[in-house]
């Protein structure tokens, strides 16, 4: 049986939102999706979802801040990053805007540091960036055992200099 997520930017547009995600729930939606959360912030938004993926200690979510970037065309100048967290992404882009992508991503990582990704990109000789473990997480709980949703996500290691 398919199972879909609520896009929560085009739907239950008649109520606020941050009431949208227990709009979806009321309709059966396990799961949500939305595009430019940056309106909120993250706080808000854990206050009314259930967010699932990676688990950070409080002071590293402390120090985490969110970006409106578009990664095909823009770089983020300054102090390079430990961590991007890029999921639902890639998966938008053909192979020639995933290449650009990518090496906007890698040029914003520290060496050695890691970028998050639910997409397995093509292996570029253009950029250092590669795949270095994989990590399944339950993204939603169905009825039955065999209803569970996950997602596989992709750590890639950015080049140590």
């Amino acid at each position: 049986m398919p199972k879909f997520a609520a896009n929560i930017s085009m739907m239950f547009n008649e109520v606020p939102f941050l009431e949208r995600f227990a709009a979806a729930a009321e309709c059966g939606f396990q799961a949500v999706e939305f595009l430019f959360p940056y309106e909120f912030p993250p706080e808000a938004i854990a206050d009314v979802a259930e967010v699932r993926g990676i688990r950070a200690r409080p002071a590293a979510v402390q120090r985490m801040s969110v970006s409106n970037l578009n990664i095909v065309t823009q770089r983020l100048d300054g102090e390079p990053f430990d961590l991007v967290i890029a999921t639902n992404v890639f998966i938008y882009y053909d192979l020639f805007e995933q290449a650009l992508a990518m090496s906007n991503v890698e040029a914003m990582l520290k060496p050695g540091a890691f970028l998050l990704a639910n997409v397995s990109a093509p292996d570029l000789k253009a950029v250092t960036i590669r795949p270095v473990d994989t990590t399944t997480t339950l993204y939603a709980r169905g009825r039955a055992a065999n209803e569970n949703l996950i997602d596989f996500l992709v750590w890639y290691k950015a080049h140590a200099n």
